[in-house]
């Protein structure tokens, strides 16, 4: 037996594998820096939807007596001191899983809320702002809603949690 035939055998593997790894190298890198991208785009994306910052983005819990309330689900006592106390703070508001029934939402501004699997059935909100607010899974039954806002547009927020746009 030639013992070169098995040695370029060797020779040829061994260049097939260094170029193998070269283009592992090469994808490796690529999805590195299509990562970094991403995230890059996600960071500036945020702050640009609806006009709003990154802040208004993320849900809050906040120290407002009257938000606290809302988010012990004394719906009772909101809705007696709603009018004497101030409502501002209720924007951007967490809300998440929370029973909010029989609340008054006439006048307020809920706007860039998170109602994700609340209970807001029976509540009129066609005098509430509502818009950037996400409704994902919430219980809408008997719910009144602002006729600025397109059935489709609650739909995409109740399914995919989508912040709802207002259609005027």
């Amino acid at each position: 037996v030639d013992p070169q035939v098995p040695l370029c055998a060797v020779c040829a593997k061994t260049k097939a594998c260094h170029h193998f790894i070269e283009d592992e190298n090469r994808t490796v890198l690529g999805t590195e820096l299509a990562h970094a991208f991403k995230i890059a785009r996600l960071g500036q994306d945020a702050v640009h939807v609806a006009g709003m910052s990154k802040r208004e983005l993320k849900p809050e819990v906040k120290t407002d007596p009257l938000y606290q309330l809302l988010r012990h689900e004394d719906v009772d006592s909101f809705n007696k001191q709603r009018d004497k106390m101030d409502n501002l703070q209720l924007s951007g508001g967490d809300y998440r899983g929370r029973d909010l029934r029989k609340m008054n939402a006439r006048g307020l501004d809920f706007s860039n809320a998170y109602f994700r699997n609340c209970d807001l059935s029976g509540i009129d909100f066609r005098e509430t702002n509502l818009e950037g607010a996400s409704l994902l899974d919430a219980k809408v039954s008997g719910v009144y809603f602002p006729d600025a806002l397109n059935p489709d547009e609650i739909r995409l927020s109740l399914d995919y949690g989508t912040r709802l746009r207002y259609h005027r």
